[in-house]
């Protein structure tokens, strides 16, 4: 069930009252989002949370999700992002979650849950710092798809190292309007990573070599990269840096000379 139609009158109760009588028992997903209330607050029963798989919310503060404490043995999905941040707010727990293994979370709702971090095999994390995503990355050893959306440069040197010893999939892009983040790559330890999609902002001055130290730190064999976003050096310069691995491009190229492989 959706909660998230602005033009949805039905009040919240009735429409988790429905929820209840359609579910029959069984488990059921649920998505909330600001154009259902902006202030309205949602809670979620003892009971309600254990027929809970797939919870997306995207509220103004973490303050609004209420949830009450208790296992959630059928979750196995959970998509959070919060406005604001709440100054002193109790965190929503979710250590009773045996099949919880996919989370996607901005920063402010970072700090409003606790999770089982070493069973995740798949986590997005959007708007953080280096330095914020390396303390959690510390905590996520099974990770195999990791997405990472930085917030910026955070000044942070030396950064701490990252190894993901079961990683295959690694994306990282930086927000909007963010400046470059050097160094940064060069940070993960991941042998087993197969696949990277990278922003070349990411890469700093130098995406090439950038690259290079990766790959050569890592020991991974990657099979494809994919360079996204703006570019300034062209295909042709990477395909001559690895020209044994599948490569590939969004078309917005801004550098000199043809952009050819």
């Amino acid at each position: 069930m959706r909660l998230s139609s602005k033009g949805d009158t039905i009040p919240y109760v009735q429409q988790m009252c429905e929820l209840d009588r359609r579910s029959l028992g069984c488990p059921f997903s649920i998505e909330i989002s600001k154009a259902y209330s902006s202030t309205r607050g949602f809670m979620f029963s003892s009971a309600q949370c254990t027929r809970l798989e797939y919870l997306k919310v995207s509220l103004w503060v973490s303050s609004l999700l209420v949830i009450e404490e208790g296992p959630t043995p059928f979750l196995r999905h959970l998509d959070l992002a919060f406005d604001y941040a709440q100054m002193s707010p109790e965190p929503v727990v979710f250590l009773d979650a045996p099949l919880l293994r996919s989370a996607a979370l901005n920063e402010n709702a970072l700090h409003a849950v606790v999770l089982p971090w070493a069973q995740l095999t798949e986590l997005t994390l959007h708007y953080l710092f280096p330095q914020e995503c390396a303390a959690v990355l510390q905590l996520t050893s099974n990770l195999v798809y990791c997405k990472l959306i930085i917030a910026g440069n955070d000044g942070v040197q030396p950064r701490p190292d990252v190894t993901l010893l079961r990683l295959e999939s690694l994306t990282l892009e930086p927000h909007r309007h963010t400046t470059k983040t050097s160094g940064y790559l060069e940070t993960f330890v991941v042998p087993t990573l197969r696949h990277l999609q990278v922003e070349e902002q990411i890469l700093g001055s130098d995406p090439v070599n950038s690259l290079i130290i990766f790959v050569s730190k890592s020991g991974c064999t990657l099979e494809g990269i994919y360079v996204s976003g703006k570019r300034q050096l062209s295909k042709d310069i990477y395909r001559r840096a690895f020209p044994s691995i599948e490569l590939s491009f969004d078309e917005f190229y801004f550098g000199e000379g043809a952009d050819r492989l």
